[in-house]
């Protein structure tokens, strides 16, 4: 079985800061809950745990310290540490169902190695964890990290009187945790290893693995002033988008403080920039910068959505670059507002093949149907996506490809999802547009496009990373040329959203990402300033002017884009 959770892969670290494990609701500050109190020897574990959004409270007032931890609860709390990264990996519980809060925890910890079922079919999600169960599952989240194993290799835990209870898959593990300081006995002489976990012991222990894990590594200590110190990194690399790519680890950001929904500081080259920290380009608008992990999914980057942050600041390979708190949770509510409750990598999540790789046929306007499709990558499997779109692709009898992303063939080869494949066939016109619209890069990689359009076999399938973004733009215009109408080229951008992150079309939150998205998109190219007079816009002569007079193309070379499609 290979089954995802239903909770966004995007969203994973928010919805951790609105769900609890036995509740929902916001979490709480530590010191608002009226079952801690200062003096208990949980409480600045709770704290920290609490404000790292790694575990909250049963609600707004109570922690239940005392409430018995499950296997899912304490493979979430591990998961949720390590910046919950997302998986494709074939699980084979039978018992962890897709929609359930700890899933994706459950599909992750498993790829790792950090959890067994009770069988191959059975992970026994909501069962008790015992305290042997967590020692083992520390002692295996540990290995994946860069942490010394060595600690604790002499420890002899015979010195406990129940020692010989222990089972002996656990035996390595007491004996690292308790050499690592990381979990003691019950008592002096004990170490009680088939009794419960409380939620009091659980964040204590994970507390104290953090703590000794970073002392031991050299980093700063566990601190409630972590948030409020700043963090500094370097830029190791720039994609062709202008993405920076930093090599601060989005745990480390984490563990410094920062979550996202957070309005961060980001200081380089001497200018100060206030960013929010999302799960997604389109968490802001066009031409805004944000901070995300989904460059390259395990390090925090700076972006301009449809834009390039090295080319505005100035950036380069080796920049240094520093993150300061400006406002704690300051986006967190037009984060969730933009946000979806659906992107996994998992095609049961989705009813049809054609909506998980993003594929579909151009239609818009006056195009012939059968003549035009769009979709995310088919040989690009970093979304998971790449092989059903390859299919798609043959079964549509797709003839010539569009590749906008990639730079040249050199490039596509390289990718895991090329050799053997249906495109790998096809005549592929490279055609990188890049995000940065306006910029002469765009400028000619669109030229291209259409100029690619009109002198090649049908059909034609246009795609980039997600079918999304560069395709979005490409096909708007597309679709104006061929005299389609404000409402058709948006709902046509929109789908994608519907598609990928379930928005619900036409909806406030639908309609609020199409303001911050492709509506700013279509101002530029019909020259007006609001969603207003678009409505009243002909976009054919619009597009045609922008056409010639912004990327260069002549009458004869639009008229023939128009007569491939078209006619």
């Amino acid at each position: 079985m290979n089954k995802n959770k239903k909770h966004s892969a995007l969203l994973c670290t928010v919805l951790s800061a609105v769900m609890t494990f036995t509740a929902s609701g916001l979490p709480a500050a530590a010191e608002q809950f009226s079952d801690v109190n200062s003096g208990d020897w949980f409480a600045d574990a709770v704290r920290y745990m609490v404000d790292t959004k790694i575990i909250n409270g049963t609600s707004s007032a109570t922690f239940e310290p005392d409430t018995n931890v499950t296997r899912a609860m304490f493979a979430t709390m591990l998961w949720r540490y390590k910046g919950c990264p997302v998986v494709n990996y074939a699980m084979s519980f039978k018992d962890v169902a897709p929609d359930e809060y700890y899933a994706e925890a459950v599909r992750w910890a498993s790829s790792e190695g950090i959890i067994t079922g009770c069988d191959e079919v059975t992970f026994a999600p909501n069962d008790v964890i015992r305290r042997e169960q967590a020692a083992a599952m520390l002692y295996r989240f540990a290995q994946t990290e860069d942490c010394d194993m060595s600690i604790g290799e002499n420890t002899n835990i015979l010195s406990y009187d129940d020692a010989l209870s222990v089972s002996d898959y656990a035996v390595g593990a007491f004996q690292w945790a308790t050499g690592f300081g990381v979990l003691s006995g019950r008592t002096d002489t004990t170490l009680n290893p088939l009794d419960t976990l409380t939620r009091a012991e659980a964040v204590q222990i994970l507390y104290r693995y953090i703590s000794s894990y970073m002392n031991v590594r050299g980093d700063r200590e566990v601190s409630d002033e972590t948030e409020n110190s700043p963090i500094t990194c370097t830029a190791v690399s720039i994609d062709h988008h202008g993405h920076v790519t930093t090599d601060i680890a989005v745990r480390d950001f984490a563990m410094a403080g920062f979550m996202p929904g957070d309005i961060v500081t980001i200081s380089v080259n001497g200018r100060q920039i206030n960013a929010p920290y999302v799960t997604d380009y389109t968490d802001v608008d066009d031409d805004c910068p944000a901070l995300l992990s989904r460059v390259d999914n395990e390090h925090i980057s700076a972006v301009i959505n449809m834009g390039s942050f090295a080319a505005d600041y100035a950036v380069e390979v080796g920049s240094a670059v520093s993150f300061t708190m400006f406002e704690k949770g300051g986006y967190e509510q037009e984060l969730i507002l933009r946000s979806s409750a659906i992107y996994t990598l998992d095609r049961h999540d989705y009813p049809s093949d054609e909506v998980f790789a993003n594929f579909r046929g151009v239609a818009a306007g006056s195009i012939k149907p059968g003549v035009l499709y769009r979709s995310s990558s088919p040989i690009n499997p970093i979304i998971g996506r790449n092989e059903y779109a390859d299919k798609l692709c043959e079964a549509a009898g797709i003839k010539t490809v569009i590749n906008l992303t990639d730079s040249d063939p050199e490039a596509a080869k390289k990718l895991d999802g090329y050799n053997g494949s249906y495109y790998s066939t096809l005549d592929v016109r490279y055609c990188q547009t890049g995000l940065q619209l306006g910029s002469d890069k765009f400028k000619s990689g669109l030229a291209d496009v259409f100029r690619a359009i009109a002198s090649a076999q049908k059909p034609i399938l246009i795609h980039c990373q997600q079918g999304r973004d560069q395709t979005g733009i490409a096909a708007a215009l597309i679709e104006a040329l061929c005299g389609a109408g404000y409402e058709e080229i948006t709902d046509d951008y929109m789908l994608s959203f519907v598609n990928f992150y379930n928005i619900t079309p036409k909806s406030e939150q639908w309609q609020h990402i199409a303001d911050g998205n492709i509506i700013p998109g279509l101002c530029r190219f019909a020259g007006v300033q609001t969603a207003q007079e678009l409505e009243s816009v002909d976009f054919q002569s619009a597009a045609r002017a922008y056409l010639k007079n912004t990327i260069g193309l002549t009458d004869s070379e639009l008229d023939a884009v128009y007569a491939a499609l078209c006619s």
